[in-house]
């Protein structure tokens, strides 16, 4: 009897800590997204960077060509070894799948680095049918003052996304995608099209 009372009672330490961590490690898996009024050459309330990106045989995507519809913008730097890239990724098309406001954005999303047939075999993966492009050595990322003077400035600054609205006026960069992102994208975008001039 004696010895079992023991037995019990050696193993109420280790409950005890297990029970106070718990909630330590349920609240680590809540990852909030954050945003910021500048990143290198971004700046909240001034235009997106001038950009020209090849994406196909004598076509390219520009700063031009995205305003050129009138709509707000979403531009996104991702790469495929990024896991909080992959997971914004994954929100942006949910998002993009239920969309119900309008207009739409003119998105587009640029890879980093990484050559064609990685950024394909993302798509595949994750049954992406969002508009990807590749910026295979950084040229536009270090236009939009993204570090990449070495491999632990990238991975640390991936990934960035940036709202601007149908006059290219940046209105949100967001510089962590968390497990809110969708949401808070949403009410960001809702807030664009309300202080869109109407005609």
């Amino acid at each position: 009897m004696n010895t079992m009372t023991t037995h019990r009672r050696c193993h109420w330490p280790a409950v005890f800590f297990l029970l106070l961590l718990l909630p330590a490690l349920a609240g680590a898996r809540e990852l909030p997204t954050r945003k910021a009024d500048s990143l290198g050459t971004l700046v909240v309330g001034q235009q997106l960077p001038a950009f020209a990106l090849p994406v196909a045989a004598n076509d390219i995507v520009s700063r031009r060509t995205l305003l050129k519809e009138e709509r707000p913008v979403l531009i996104g730097f991702w790469a495929s070894w990024c896991a909080s890239c992959r997971r914004g990724m994954n929100q942006l098309q949910a998002w993009q799948d239920t969309l119900r406001l309008q207009p739409a954005p003119n998105m587009l999303f640029i890879n980093v680095g990484e050559k064609l047939e990685v950024v394909e075999e993302a798509r595949a993966k994750h049954a992406w049918t969002l508009p990807l492009v590749q910026d295979r050595f950084g040229a536009v990322a270090e236009r939009f003052g993204i570090p990449l003077s070495g491999s632990e400035a990238t991975r640390s600054s991936l990934p960035i996304t940036v709202l601007a609205d149908a006059q290219g006026v940046i209105r949100a960069i967001y510089t962590a995608e968390g497990d809110d992102f969708a949401r808070v994208l949403d009410a960001d975008y809702r807030a664009v099209l309300e202080s869109t001039p109407t005609e």
